[in-house]
């Protein structure tokens, strides 16, 4: 490819997951982009039995004249993080926490258990391995709750290399499956009826000399003044951000009390149901509780763009520290049935109409941005409007 990348069309951003190019949006057949490479986030996926190694690499879509071009999403967050240093002085540090699912297995394996980790080897060896080797830095790998359902994730980052890990690592992970013969799937609902996989994304305020600002021990939930602020920003847009961090048919399939995913949108001090969770600081082996204070946005899926949703979610965090707001009490009571914030979008098509009717939300984007990614989803839920849960299931674990 070279220094000067490949070309790219501009109308490929309105590419369904269904695999069609959706007519209507602002880009059609006309236009030239350049795709160049990011060389710093240069990837090496390692062999494995008759695999072979793979290097892969990020890129950048430019202009001709080498211009950013004003609807790349790697862009858009670039935009958030340097708009929220500008105002506060402040950057993110993040990490996304993924969840997937081994689909096939002639077994389903004890939950959270030993004799899991044990059964799906050699993968999770490889899995780690893999990830070392490709330096984005593994930090736990175990069962999760739903059936052969895993966790995976990695060490905190700026939230740039936060979200570019995010991609990297889903190919990581099917890499591995690939060589070893096995069917994964990140789809936020792989089954009917059972806990869904969703991307938690863990997000903490620090200072411009990189020191933490999420932790004040006086205040509510042990959060800082701009912390609170940070997160009720987000809960402001609760519903718009959605349609952003949850935007496929299947998504709102997992919210609701019962699924240990989302059940409202509300903040919670260590609510596991909660849209933002409050992670609470850590004082064990006289480690700094300011280091392990953050928020965890609950509320998306591998179905989103990385570079998207940690855009939009800084967004939603700087427009709460504007305006000053502040997170309400915090319910401590965490039961299912607890009937505290606002309830989820149950589908993407409400979703969609709550980020149009957001017009602070809206405005984040460029208009033509805005305008496509309203226009690939819409044309998803036409298209999968007749299909019964089963159908819906099946179709978005084959494409996840």
């Amino acid at each position: 490819m070279g220094l000067t990348g490949h070309r790219w069309v501009p109308s490929s951003i309105a590419m369904s997951p269904l695999g069609t190019i959706v007519p209507g949006t602002p880009f059609g057949p006309v236009g030239d982009l350049r795709l160049v490479p990011d060389l710093g986030t240069s990837t090496t996926l390692p062999a494995i039995g008759f695999h072979p190694e793979v290097t892969l690499a990020l890129g950048d879509l430019l202009t001709p004249s080498g211009t950013e071009w004003n609807c790349s999403t790697r862009g858009f967050l670039r935009g958030a993080i340097a708009d929220l240093r500008a105002e506060t002085g402040m950057a993110v540090r993040a990490s996304f926490e993924h969840e997937f699912s081994i689909l096939g297995l002639p077994y389903v394996q004890a939950p959270l258990s030993l004799s899991a980790l044990r059964r799906v080897e050699p993968f999770g060896t490889h899995l780690v391995n893999a990830l070392d080797i490709a330096g984005l830095a593994p930090e736990t790998w175990h069962p999760e709750y739903g059936p052969n359902q895993w966790e995976i994730t990695l060490a905190p980052a700026d939230a740039a290399k936060a979200a570019d890990r995010a991609i990297l690592l889903r190919e990581v992970v099917r890499h591995v499956a690939d060589a070893l013969d096995l069917r994964v799937t990140f789809s936020p609902t792989p089954h009917v009826d059972s806990v869904g996989n969703g991307v938690h994304v863990h997000l903490s305020l620090r200072k411009a000399d990189g020191s933490p600002s999420s932790y004040d021990r006086a205040r509510q939930g042990q959060l800082s003044i701009q912390a609170s602020s940070f997160a009720a920003g987000i809960l402001r847009h609760a519903a718009a951000l959605t349609a952003i961090t949850a935007p496929s048919p299947v998504s709102a399939l997992r919210f609701g009390p019962g699924h240990w995913s989302v059940a409202s949108a509300r903040a919670g001090h260590e609510d596991r149901e909660a849209l933002v969770r409050i992670c609470p600081p850590v004082l064990i082996a006289d480690s700094n509780p300011a280091d392990h204070v953050r928020l965890e946005y609950r509320g998306a899926d591998a179905t989103a763009n990385p570079w998207i949703v940690m855009g939009a979610l800084i967004r939603a965090g700087l427009d709460g520290i504007r305006h000053g707001w502040e997170l309400p009490e915090l319910d401590h009571d965490a039961s299912p049935t607890a009937e505290v914030g606002e309830p989820m979008p149950s589908s993407l098509a409400k979703s969609l109409d709550a980020l149009t009717s957001d017009l602070t939300a809206l405005g984040w984007f460029p208009e033509a941005l805005a305008e496509t990614y309203l226009t690939v989803k819409r044309d998803e839920v036409a298209r999968t409007a007749g299909m019964d849960s089963e159908q819906l299931v099946a179709l978005y674990a084959d494409l996840y």
